[in-house]
C-alpha cells in the first residue's frame, strides 16, 4: 500500500509538518481514524481515498479555528532578517515547526549579546558560585598543576574557545600563559559576530597586544573546525604547539543533539590537541535553579528571541519544570493563542502554524551525573584523563584527548 512521507502531506494540504506529526499521534492515541503504514520503525499515513477525506476535514476545521479570535497572524520583526542569514532563518523555522523550540545559539546575536555580556557582568559581582565569575576559573586553578605538566612540553600554546562568550571564565588561564611567555592565538569561535566583537573588546582591553586575538564564526552544532585550528598552528613545528580547546560555561546541556556536537570537535582536533570541558552536573538543587524569570516575566535575554519572532507578552504563560523523561530542566512558553508566524525568505514566503496550548521550548538543559558525563565523553571518542568536581560538588571539569586507534 502507498503512504504519504510527512513532508508531502504537509505540501500537498498546506499545512505544516508538526501538524502531520500530530494527527499521527492522535491516531496512536485511537483519537483520529487514519489508516497507517509502519515502515523500518517509523509511522506512515496511509494514501487512501477514505484517509483523503478525513484529512480534507482536518484541514477545513483548522481553517474554521485559524480564522477564530483565539489566532493571531503575526510577522517576526524586520531587525530579524538583519541579524540573521537566510540559512539561519531556515534552520530557525524548522526548529519551531519539527521541534516546536528555538534553538539556542541564535539568541546571542544583536542585543542579544550586549544582554547576555550584562547578564554576565552582573554574575561576575555576586558570590555565589556561578560559570561566569567561579567555577571555570576555580576548576581551571585547580588543575593548573595537571595542566602545566602537559604543557612544559611547548613552546606555544592557543586556545580555541567554543561559544567563548564575554571570556570572563578564561582570563586568568590567559594571564598564565601571557606570563609564561607560551601564549600563541586566542580563538574565540562563535556563531554569533556581535558575540565574538565583545570577547575582542574584552580581550584586548585586559591584555593588549599580548595576546593576538582571532575570531571565527562557526556553528559547532552543524560544523567541524580543523581547518581552523590547522591555520593558526604558526610554528614550523607544529609538534612545538598545543592546542586547548575550551567547551566551557555549561553549554553542551543546551542542545537537543549533543552527540552530533561532539562528533564534530572529535573530528576536528589532532592527536596531541586537548579538550576542556565544565558543566553542571546532576543534583537536586541544580534541578530547581532556574535564573530566567522574575514573577513570571521573562528576563531580557530570554525574551529576546521571542520578541523578534512577533511573540507578544500577551500571546502567552511561561512554564517552568523538570522533566523527568527526558532527565532536563526546560523553560517553555504556553500559548494562549493560536499563532501562524510568517518568514519571508528569498524565494518565497514560509510560514509556521502552533496551536493554541502548545509549548515552545525557549530553554532547555540536560542534566547529567559526573559518571554519565565521562561515560558520555567516552562514547563519543574521548579519552578522559583528568575529572575534578568543585567542592560544590554541582560543577565538574574533564580534561580529554582523542582516543587513537593509530598508536
Amino acid at each position: 500500500m502507498q503512504y504519504y512521507r510527512n513532508y508531502e502531506l504537509a505540501k500537498q494540504y498546506n499545512v505544516s509538518q508538526s501538524a502531520v506529526g500530530k494527527w499521527i499521534e492522535s491516531v496512536k492515541k485511537g483519537k483520529l481514524g487514519l489508516s497507517m503504514i509502519e515502515r523500518e520503525g517509523k509511522s506512515y499515513i496511509a494514501a487512501t481515498t477514505k484517509n483523503h477525506t478525513i484529512i480534507k476535514g482536518l484541514v477545513e476545521e483548522r481553517k474554521k479555528y485559524m480564522n477564530s479570535k483565539s489566532h493571531k497572524n503575526i510577522s517576526v520583526v524586520p531587525d530579524f532578517y538583519e541579524l540573521f542569514a537566510p540559512d539561519q532563518i531556515v534552520d530557525i523555522i524548522n526548529s519551531l515547526d519539527i521541534r516546536s523550540e528555538i534553538p539556542p545559539q541564535y539568541s546571542y546575536f544583536g542585543a542579544g549579546a550586549s544582554n547576555w555580556a550584562e547578564r554576565q557582568e552582573k554574575l561576575a559581582q555576586e558570590n555565589s558560585p556561578n560559570a561566569t565569575s567561579i567555577t571555570t576559573p576555580f576548576l581551571l586553578e585547580l588543575n593548573r598543576n595537571y595542566l602545566d605538566s602537559i604543557a612544559k612540553n611547548y613552546t606555544q600554546i592557543n586556545v580555541i574557545d567554543i561559544g567563548q562568550g564575554t571570556s570572563e571564565p578564561v582570563k586568568d588561564l590567559l594571564t598564565q600563559l601571557v606570563e609564561s611567555e607560551k601564549m600563541g592565538t586566542y580563538l574565540a569561535m562563535d556563531l554569533s559576530p556581535d558575540m565574538i566583537a565583545v570577547s575582542k573588546r574584552n580581550v584586548n582591553g585586559w591584555f593588549g597586544k599580548k595576546v593576538l586575538f582571532d575570531g571565527e564564526i562557526r556553528d559547532v552544532t552543524h560544523e567541524r573546525f580543523a581547518d581552523v585550528i590547522t591555520d593558526i598552528t604558526r610554528t614550523k613545528n607544529p609538534d612545538d604547539t598545543l592546542n586547548l580547546v575550551l567547551f566551557t560555561g555549561n553549554t553542551l546541556g543546551l542542545f537537543p543533539f549533543p552527540d552530533e556536537i561532539l562528533h564534530n570537535i572529535y573530528h576536528s582536533l589532532g592527536r596531541n590537541d586537548l579538550l576542556i570541558f565544565t558543566q553542571k552536573i546532576d543534583t537536586v538543587s541544580n534541578r530547581r535553579l532556574f535564573d530566567i524569570a522574575q514573577s513570571g516575566t521573562l528576563n531580557k535575554f530570554y525574551k529576546f528571541m521571542p520578541d523578534l519572532l512577533g511573540i507578544e507578552d500577551d500571546f502567552y504563560d511561561l512554564e517552568l519544570g523538570f522533566d523527568e523523561t527526558r532527565h532536563e530542566r526546560y523553560a517553555k512558553i504556553i500559548l494562549k493563542v493560536a499563532l501562524t508566524i510568517n518568514f519571508i525568505l528569498p524565494h518565497g514566503q514560509r510560514s509556521v502554524e502552533l496551536n493554541k496550548g502548545e509549548g515552545l521550548t525557549i530553554w532547555r538543559y540536560k542534566h547529567q551525573t559526573a559518571d554519565e558525563t565521562i561515560e558520555f565523553f567516552a562514547k563519543n571518542g574521548f579519552n578522559v584523563l583528568q575529572a575534578s568536581q568543585a567542592p560544590d560538588n554541582e560543577h565538574l571539569l574533564l580534561i580529554c584527548n582523542l582516543k587513537i586507534a593509530r598508536q
